[in-house]
């Protein structure tokens, strides 16, 4: 049994992203209005549709969007969790502290010094 190795191929993902804000479809799968004139037999119905160009601006928004806003966004969202997460775990340490200590004294143990 063999795992499929994902493409972390930069141009293939950017490709596939501005073909998706262009308006094509890159996922490969028949639409429900397609499957319907695959089943009717009718072949004029299954004529292909033309293709977006893309443009200066769909690059531009995909750059913008790709590689600058969303890693900004994420970046501050994770930094977010580990600056609200700090407190958190600094009661969960005393609180077992605490536990621990009254454990420690109701079985007895502290008495015995």
């Amino acid at each position: 049994m063999s795992l499929p190795i994902p493409d972390l191929r930069f141009e293939q993902s950017f490709l596939r992203s501005l073909d998706g804000y262009a308006g094509k479809r890159s996922d490969g799968g028949l639409s429900e209005k397609e499957l319907q004139a695959l089943e009717s037999g009718d072949p004029d119905a299954l004529a292909p549709a033309p293709l977006n160009p893309v443009t200066p601006g769909i690059v531009v928004y995909a750059v913008l969007k790709d590689q600058i806003i969303m890693p900004l966004v994420q970046g501050f969202i994770w930094a977010g969790i580990l600056l609200s997460w700090r407190p958190v775990r600094v009661g969960i340490i005393r609180y077992g502290q605490r536990s621990g200590e009254y454990l420690f004294n109701m079985i007895g143990l502290g008495k015995m010094r």
